[in-house]
């Protein structure tokens, strides 16, 4: 993916979540992107040379979302493989005046994802919105040359995980007649590099 096409994917992004009254900023991200332009080389190779995370993990969307849900009288579960990150953005939103909490998660296990769902019901009830938000872009190449184990990790985090979380909450809204799936994913999806 190019630098003009993260920048582009970022803006679209922040016009998709407006949609729904999610104000997301993107613009020091463009900058940051824009700013290799000059290079002639793509973002993803560049962050892989320099060991920084992939794309697909720009900090700050799964935040941003639970800020303005909470924002809007929603209460949050803070999920992330990184319990830290998770009790930093659940205190964060609890300061600002809205109910979170944090639940250390992997969703490429299937019992963690379980426990999510079964803590996040048990400490603030129903669910009626997931917001699916986790991905691994693990290698940067073609599809050609990607190896069996990374295409697996893809498939297990950004596909499956999605998948198993929806069978999990999906038969409460069903019964409620109510509830909202967003799945987050990566501009890739419409347009492959």
């Amino acid at each position: 993916m190019t630098n003009r096409a993260v920048a582009r994917s970022l803006r679209d992004l922040a016009a998709r979540l407006e949609i729904v009254g999610i104000r997301f900023k993107p613009r020091a991200y463009e900058r940051a992107a824009l700013s290799i332009e000059a290079l002639g080389r793509p973002v993803g190779e560049i962050y892989q040379e320099a060991g920084l995370p992939g794309l697909d993990a720009l900090p700050g969307i799964g935040k941003g979302i639970a800020e303005a849900m909470a924002a809007h009288g929603a209460k949050v579960a803070i999920s992330s493989r990184k319990a830290p990150a998770c009790d930093e953005v659940a205190a964060q939103i609890r300061e600002a005046g809205g109910e979170a909490v944090a639940i250390r998660c992997n969703v490429s296990h299937k019992d963690q994802l379980r426990h999510l769902i079964d803590e996040t019901r048990r400490q603030l009830g129903a669910i009626d919105i997931l917001v699916a938000n986790a991905g691994v872009n693990p290698y940067y190449g073609t599809s050609l040359e990607i190896p069996d184990s990374a295409f697996e990790k893809i498939l297990d985090v950004n596909v499956r995980s999605n998948h198993w979380l929806c069978q999990m909450v999906i038969p409460e809204m069903r019964e409620r007649k109510s509830g909202v799936i967003i799945i987050v994913s990566s501009v890739a999806g419409l347009k492959g590099s």
